[in-house]
């Protein structure tokens, strides 16, 4: 028999044995930061730090509560359909899949230049493209996970009437993080092309058998309401019409965001030596004089793929616009060119000109362009050359807006 010392203010009481102290601690007489003592301890303890009264101080559960699992909830609904399922992820993928990719596309242009962006896209376009993809698939089903945890619900299981019922004892925001990401592993295989096809067949199988989806497992239960045909067949076409809106939603966008977080491009001034007006544009552009008894001067890029050569020469009294544009054609045709179009009037800065679309007979893929301007008998001259299929877009326009403004 244990005995017992007990501490009451700075009195020692006792010894009594255990039965007794904690008779005591039960009655109210001696509560739990009590000091006591027995034989064989160093020194005095609270009760409460005293391990073997303590488990003996514990409730005894009654012999129907003792050492059973939990049992799970009733179910209210019946298991969701697989292909409501189907539907309902695949529209809550898509919405977020491209919310993700907005905001990788954000974060990455805050920490890379986009002058470097472009250098790395060309270089492996590819290999960013495949990045690009899972990176945003994966910030989807965090996001997803996030959303249920927050509301219960997403908007494609709120279409399709499926609600997810918890199973296990993890917190709210942990068990939808761990579902989704096994959601993602077993149901779609990463989005690796055409394991997912696989995995989709064997969960698809599962559910239609009333089983559980390996993801949901002893995690969870997927119960699903009656819905009408018609509020199903609606909820198809905007799970399927989703990706392709968003879709073309997100290169303006994008271009956007491009533009609104890219600082400006260092820029360049241009003297036309004739007229002594000043044209400015992107540095990137390399100017060189090729100037002998008239002025000539060529612009290229090799990242654009192109350039300009812009020139100028005064012109006999008797010669007209049209007769102008012929001798550049011809000179053209020498070069190699032979016209795809015939001249066509454009204007430029609000002044008129004179076109001629023109591609290469030895290069397929080299294109160029001839416009002239006559001003009584200055004749100003640019031709356009874009190698390798590049087309015209916004910094092409722009250099020869700029050139083109030095002729007045």
């Amino acid at each position: 028999m244990t005995l017992w010392h007990y501490a009451v203010g700075s009195e020692e009481k006792g010894p009594i044995d255990e039965t007794e102290l904690l008779a005591l601690v039960r009655t109210g007489a001696l509560a739990p930061d009590t000091l006591v003592w027995r034989s064989g301890r160093g020194d005095w303890m609270r009760i409460a730090d005293t391990p073997e009264l303590m488990a003996e101080l514990e409730p005894e559960q009654p012999a129907g509560e003792q050492r059973h699992e939990t049992l799970p909830p009733i179910p209210s609904l019946p298991l969701a359909r697989p292909w409501a399922r189907f539907w309902a992820t695949t529209l809550d993928l898509a919405l977020l899949f491209y919310a993700a990719n907005l905001m990788l596309t954000f974060a990455v242009l805050l920490l890379l230049p986009w002058p470097v962006l472009q250098l790395y896209y060309q270089e492996w376009r590819i290999a960013i493209l495949a990045a690009a993809v899972f990176a945003s698939a994966t910030i989807a089903v965090v996001l997803r996970a996030f959303i249920m945890a927050l509301f219960g619900t997403s908007p494609g299981k709120a279409l399709f009437g499926i609600r997810v019922v918890q199973l296990n004892g993890q917190s709210r925001g942990l068990f939808h993080l761990t579902r989704e990401l096994m959601m993602w592993l077993k149901g779609l295989a990463l989005h690796i092309f055409p394991l997912f096809f696989v995995t989709l067949i064997l969960q698809y199988r599962r559910v239609a058998h009333g089983e559980p989806a390996g993801h949901d497992r002893g995690r969870a239960r997927v119960e699903g309401r009656r819905i009408s045909g018609t509020r199903f067949a609606a909820g198809v076409v905007v799970a399927l019409l989703t990706p392709v809106a968003l879709g073309k939603a997100m290169d303006p966008a994008a271009t956007w965001m491009v533009a609104a977080l890219t600082p400006p491009p260092p820029m360049q001034t241009f003297v036309n030596p004739v007229t002594g007006r000043q044209a400015t544009f992107e540095a990137a552009w390399v100017v060189e004089d090729l100037s002998r008894d008239n002025m000539l001067f060529a612009i290229s890029s090799d990242q654009a793929g192109g350039g300009i050569y812009f020139g100028h020469e005064q012109i006999p009294a008797t010669m007209d616009e049209r007769q102008y544009a012929e001798v550049l054609a011809e000179l053209q045709a020498r070069a190699g060119y032979e016209a795809s179009a015939d001249w066509a009037p454009v204007m430029i800065n609000g002044q008129g000109a004179m076109r001629l679309a023109m591609k290469s007979t030895k290069e397929p893929d080299t294109t160029a362009e001839i416009t002239i301007a006559l001003r009584g008998r200055d004749a100003w001259r640019m031709v356009t050359f874009l190698m390798e299929g590049k087309k015209r877009d916004e910094a092409f326009a722009a250099l020869e807006a700029a050139v083109f403004r030095t002729i007045e």
